[in-house]
Parts: structure tokens; C-alpha cells; sequence
């Protein structure tokens, strides 16, 4: 079921470098809101944060808190943050020694569930909803490394929901595929928004304003501004956004 995110004063360094400065920002629930700026302002830090594993890296830290509904995510095991908040990656990255069913199910298993008839069923409902069941029904026993890029990274946002996340975060998830294969990702979230709060960092203006809800802009680590997607590509507050979004710099 979707919760909303509510980011209350976030700063997040890596080592003594402060790459996020005071973020305030709510990320309502069935929504998709895209996180949008140049390379280097902070936006794949910013999502790292909202599942805890921005503080996996050495020397890195962060203040301020994030509640996902009324409960602060630094009040909750981080291995229960990170099945509720799911994260899938830039590149895609399947386990590469696990067949396609064991990929679905590891971390179910890992969870305590050890019903086979339970496993099949949660996999095959996360295939289905990622539309990649019946380009995979015959090939769930072969490695995964045996699909195509775009099936992989369909594959890594199946495992995500095969948790049953709540909020869904994703890193620039097309950024190495296709044409067809992005259609693909866009459409699945589209679908999916139903059900879940996604979160996606895009390098791709056309893609934040086809699919997003809401777009926030960031720039050297701070959010300069968010809201309504369609408000902030056509009237946008800042004169930096403006700049940014006609081709300006970054």
C-alpha cells in the first residue's frame, strides 16, 4: 500500500563534503515525482537517503529525519526501511550465480518465507506486474544474466515489488537501455503508481515531464524547487530552474 515521505531537514555528507543542504520535502503517496538536475547536485544522494543506504557508505552521514507516514525510518530496523522503501538501480543488477525464480525469491526466503507454493505465487504476481511473466514463464530455472538489458532491469524492479514495498525509488532506471525498453519502464510505472509511491531520478527532461506528477529540482545540494510537474516546466519560480530546463548549463 502507498505511503507519502516526509523529508524535514535533510543534510547529508560524505566524509567533511556536504552534498545535501537542509532539504524540506513531501513525496505524496500514488504519486511519481522525478528529481531532476545537473550531474553532481545530489539527486541519486537524495534517494539514497530515503531508504537509509546513503549511510552504508564509509565515512558518510546525514541529519534531519524522514517519516514514511507518522514513523521516522531512523526509528526502524534499516533492513525493514529498505524492504518498505525498494531501490532499483541504474544499472541493471541481477544476482548473476541465481536463476530468474531465485532472484524473485532470495530475499523472501532470507525473510522466513519458505513455502514453495507461497514463493511461486509472490514471483509470478511481481513478473506479471512488471509485464515480463510471459517472456520469462519458460526460463525461470536459467541465470538471469541470460535476458536482454531492459528484461534485467524489469527483472531488478520485480524483485523490488516481490517485497511488497510501499515506496518505490529509482536511479535513473533507463538510462542504459533502449528506446522500446524505456517506453517499457514508463509505462510500468504508470501502471504501478496505483498501488505504490515511486521516486525516480531522471538525467531526461522529456521523460520527468511525460511521467512525473511532481519534478523537483536540485542544484549543488540544495532543492531549489518541486511542485506540480507541468507548473514547474512551463512557469517555473527560480530563474535557475527556468535556466536549467531551457538547455542553459547542466
Amino acid at each position: 500500500m502507498a505511503k507519502s515521505l516526509h523529508v524535514q531537514n535533510i543534510n547529508a555528507w560524505f566524509s567533511d563534503q556536504l552534498v545535501l543542504k537542509h532539504i524540506h520535502m513531501d513525496l505524496s503517496a500514488n504519486q511519481i515525482t522525478a528529481i531532476i538536475g545537473p550531474s553532481g547536485c545530489g539527486k541519486s544522494t537524495f534517494i539514497r537517503c530515503l531508504n537509509r543506504m546513503h549511510e552504508t557508505v564509509p565515512g558518510a552521514r546525514v541529519t534531519g529525519d524522514i517519516f514514511l507516514e507518522e514513523s521516522s525510518i531512523y526509528q526502524m530496523p534499516a533492513t525493514e526501511v529498505r524492504r518498505r522503501i525498494g531501490m532499483v538501480f541504474r544499472e541493471p543488477n541481477p544476482f548473476p550465480t541465481l536463476s530468474i525464480f531465485d532472484n524473485l525469491t532470495l530475499a523472501l526466503r532470507l525473510g522466513g518465507m519458505r513455502n514453495h507454493r507461497q514463493l511461486r505465487e509472490r514471483a509470478e504476481r511481481s513478473l506479471r506486474v512488471a509485464g515480463l511473466w510471459d517472456e520469462v514463464k519458460d526460463k525461470l530455472n536459467q541465470n538471469a544474466l541470460v535476458l536482454s538489458l531492459g528484461q534485467q532491469q524489469r527483472l531488478c524492479i520485480a524483485r523490488a515489488l516481490a517485497l511488497e514495498p510501499d515506496v518505490l525509488l529509482l536511479d535513473e532506471p533507463a538510462s542504459a537501455l533502449d528506446p522500446v525498453s524505456t517506453l517499457q519502464i514508463e509505462e510500468l510505472m504508470e501502471q504501478i503508481k496505483k498501488d505504490l509511491t515511486i521516486v525516480i531520478v531522471t538525467h531526461n527532461l522529456q521523460q520527468a515531464a511525460r511521467i512525473a506528477d511532481t519534478t523537483a529540482f536540485f542544484l549543488d545540494g540544495e532543492l531549489v524547487e518541486w511542485g506540480d510537474t507541468s507548473l514547474l516546466f512551463t512557469k517555473p519560480s527560480d530563474r535557475r530552474t527556468e535556466d536549467y530546463i531551457a538547455g542553459r548549463f547542466g
